[in-house]
Formats: structure tokens, sequence, C-alpha cells
């Protein structure tokens, strides 16, 4: 550890139970992590009322 740093302490995301040992992991206040805010933002993209994830899933049976 260099001179003058902060030891990291561990600690779990609440949500997924990703831990510190990515050193790229991030916290909000609640323990969510990054990568679980990252994930909500690309599934709202993806996100389809029923009716139209059912005729998406059957454009692509028909294509296979």
């Amino acid at each position: 550890m260099e001179k003058g740093s902060k030891a990291r302490t561990h600690q779990v995301c609440v949500r997924c139970v990703m831990d510190t040992t990515d050193p790229d992991i991030r916290f909000d206040e609640a323990g969510v992590c990054n990568h679980c805010h990252a994930y909500d933002i690309q599934a709202k993209k993806l996100d389809f009322p029923p009716e139209e994830m059912a005729k998406k899933l059957e454009a692509i049976v028909k294509r296979i």
C-alpha cells in the first residue's frame, strides 16, 4: 500500500453480492454497487410492454 493511502474496508453490494475485491466497484448510500446501477440503466432501454415483447419474440422465432 502506498504511503498516505487509506486501507479500503471490505464491502458487499446488498443487491448482487459483488464486493470490494473488484477495484473499480463503488457503492451508493444504500449499499448498491455501480454495476447494479449500470445494469438498471441498460435494462430500462430494453423494457417493452408484454405485448410488444411477445411480438418481438415471435419475429425472432420465425426468423430462426
